[in-house]
């Protein structure tokens, strides 16, 4: 991220002379994890973390952070059963996080699952390539973050 920064006239000549701000982070990731144990068991405490490590790097202390759940599996699938899906929504939880209270939202994307039917592949994964599910995940985690950034 530094390097790319750094050089970001040299990437982006467009941008001379602007500069830049990073305003937001979005972070949409877990599949894999939620199939190891080891990742998903630490998964939530690993993501509190990350979110600290990344604002900590980048100087940004409350740099929102706006995420989507790993929902794949659509309603059927309960946090319970998915201590990835837990962690992400739990992150988001004022009363177990308090110090994201505003900055940090979880859209639950699982109700974005369609079916093989509805969808261009079937291989169930990345959401059976199905662009209205992606669309759902991308709206929801832009509507947060514009939410975030209006506090």
């Amino acid at each position: 991220v530094h390097q790319a920064l750094d050089n970001l006239e040299t990437h982006f000549p467009e941008f001379k002379g602007k500069g830049y701000q990073i305003a937001g982070f979005g972070w949409h990731q877990g599949y894999n994890d939620m199939l190891s144990t080891q990742a998903d068991e630490g998964y939530e405490q690993n993501l509190v973390d990350f979110i600290r490590d990344i604002r900590a790097e980048l100087g940004k202390p409350k740099l929102p952070f706006s995420i989507a759940t790993t929902g794949h599996g659509g309603m059927k699938v309960t946090p319970e059963q998915r201590r990835t899906l837990a962690g992400q929504l739990n992150v988001a939880d004022p009363k177990k996080h308090p110090e994201f209270a505003g900055n940090v939202f979880t859209i639950d994307s699982r109700p974005f699952q369609y079916s093989v039917e509805q969808s261009p592949k079937s291989d169930g994964s990345h959401w059976n390539y199905n662009g209205k599910t992606l669309y759902l995940i991308g709206k929801g985690m832009g509507d947060g973050m514009v939410e975030m950034l209006k506090r």
